[in-house]
């Protein structure tokens, strides 16, 4: 019984006369389909499995065994069996060799004759199935393997070779055994001079015998491996020269010699203190251009800076109001250029500070920073929100600096607000898993798509604040942050507040933290 049946024929006579061959031979859901054409067939099995396809080779749009690679092709895995007009013996030893299960001329065709041809067509399509997925379980096994395997045929060349063999020889991983020019590739290709013959005598090895020699293997890439390669040959019945299978293990590491070994050893050593040697050259230039930047350059931008306040006060009845908004425009570039290179500096001071943990009361440094700001601003009307007895362990010096950036920050963009407010204070549930701290401001807030890059150098004129700065002071909070293993990061409601939240590392020992 089958449950449905592609018939493609175009002739209305002998369809008529299959279904009647048929009749009855249908489960009671079943079906036999017809189409006139080889397309209306194909896009039959591109819409409905079938459990097999009667084919007619002399099709209105197919010619010969073109209609078969067709449906094999749409169909790879339903049956096809050649039902024809034409009693072809090579026709039909040929539809056999390329896949279909059965051929059957029409008028040897009747109820009894199709019946079973059907039958035989269906068990072969799934013994050819079974077939295929056990060679496809037996490959998985092979590539899933700890060793590389080939398969050379009767000249040597390899036809096929796992994951591994591809990785340890350096050949396409597509199993093919050809070079990346598509070229197949025999082993002795791959055997470096010396070992030829001991490849040659491994590559005759008798049929059901097993032989195994060490070779020194050359890739196309012009890399030297060794391997333990054991061999078995198999012969198949039409050919003279059996095949050979070749199982391969690495064991470059254990032909490395001590003094191989002890000059590898050598030249890492050299190259470790080259390295060294560069590392501290490249200190000492940071260094220098850290010097450069807190002296050479610096004094003279507070030349210019007191100059042109001088100017600006002394001759102000002198200038006309062009000339003043010009030096207003040059001291503004000059200050901002020296906020650059005091930021530069703190950043560069970083990588020759040894941090050390201490016990830190960040209330009074807070306090202190806070009390710092209003002296130099005398004129500002700022609420201070700072929590009680809040304590943590760190560097003493890098978590003031890390408590100035925040505050100053706080300070510096809550300027234009009429009732500013600026927090400082502990979350009462830590977001993550350890003390939270945070400082908060009502002033004119950022981007909040624009918070990821706060804490990177040069990127603050990404942020919507009217005066963008340069990034380098928050880009100094997080690398204080990252060295006491804590996080930092920035939320933002425009017009409403604005929290810059960072954890410090736990700990209640004085030790370094590097």
């Amino acid at each position: 019984m089958f449950n449905s049946v592609l018939l493609i024929e175009d002739n209305l006579g002998d369809a008529r006369l299959v279904s009647n061959h048929l009749s009855g031979r249908f489960k009671e859901e079943g079906a036999m389909l017809q189409a006139p054409t080889l397309a209306a067939g194909l896009d039959v099995l591109r819409r409905k499995p079938v459990d097999l396809v009667l084919l007619d080779l002399g099709l209105p749009d197919s010619h010969g065994l073109q209609g078969y690679f067709a449906v094999q092709q749409q169909a790879p895995d339903t049956p096809v069996l050649i039902l024809t007009g034409t009693d072809d013996e090579e026709q039909a030893t040929q539809a056999l060799r390329v896949g279909a299960q059965e051929y059957l001329p029409k008028q040897q065709a009747n109820s009894v004759t199709l019946v079973r041809a059907m039958r035989h067509a269906v068990e072969r399509g799934k013994q050819k199935r079974a077939l295929r997925d056990s060679e496809s379980r037996m490959r998985a096994l092979v590539d899933a393997a700890g060793e590389g395997v080939l398969q050379l045929d009767s000249q040597g060349r390899v036809i096929y070779l796992n994951a591994w063999a591809s990785q340890m020889l350096g050949l396409p991983a597509d199993g093919a055994g050809t070079t990346c020019g598509g070229q197949p590739v025999t082993f002795l290709d791959l055997v470096r001079p010396a070992d030829q013959g001991t490849a040659q005598a491994l590559l005759s090895t008798s049929v059901g015998r097993r032989s195994s020699r060490e070779l020194g293997l050359l890739r196309p890439d012009g890399a030297r491996c060794w391997v333990m390669a054991a061999a078995s040959s198999y012969a198949l019945p039409d050919e003279a020269v059996p095949e050979t299978v070749l199982i391969l293990t690495d064991i470059t590491l254990r032909k490395l010699d001590e003094d191989g070994l002890r000059q590898v050893k050598h030249e890492l050593e050299h190259g470790a203190i080259r390295r060294a040697a560069m590392l501290e050259a490249a200190t000492a230039d940071l260094q220098a251009i850290n010097r450069a930047m807190t002296h050479d350059l610096q004094s003279p931008l507070h030349g210019i800076i007191g100059m042109t306040r001088l100017i600006r006060t002394d001759d102000q009845a002198l200038l006309p109001a062009t000339a003043q908004l010009r030096l207003e425009s040059l001291e503004q570039s000059a200050l901002e250029m020296n906020d650059l290179l005091c930021g530069l500096t703190s950043v560069a001071a970083l990588n020759t500070h040894v941090p050390l943990r201490d016990a830190l009361d960040l209330s009074t440094m807070a306090q202190e920073i806070a009390t710092r700001l209003c002296a130099d601003s005398p004129s500002r009307d700022v609420r201070w929100i700072i929590a009680p007895v809040l304590h943590a362990w760190g560097d003493q010096a890098l978590v003031t600096k890390l408590l100035e950036n925040l505050l100053d920050n706080a300070w510096k963009y809550s300027a234009q607000t009429s009732q500013a407010v600026i927090e400082f204070g502990q979350e009462e549930a830590p977001a993550r898993g350890v003390a939270t701290y945070f400082v908060r401001d009502n002033g004119q807030g950022f981007d909040p798509a624009a918070a990821s890059l706060l804490f990177e150098p040069f990127q603050r004129r990404l942020a919507s604040r009217k005066r963008a700065g340069n990034g380098l002071g928050l880009a100094v909070v997080k690398r204080i942050v990252a060295a006491h293993g804590g996080e930092v990061w920035a939320e933002c409601q425009p017009g409403v507040a604005t929290t810059f939240r960072f954890t410090l590392e736990r700990a209640s020992r004085r030790v370094p933290l590097c």
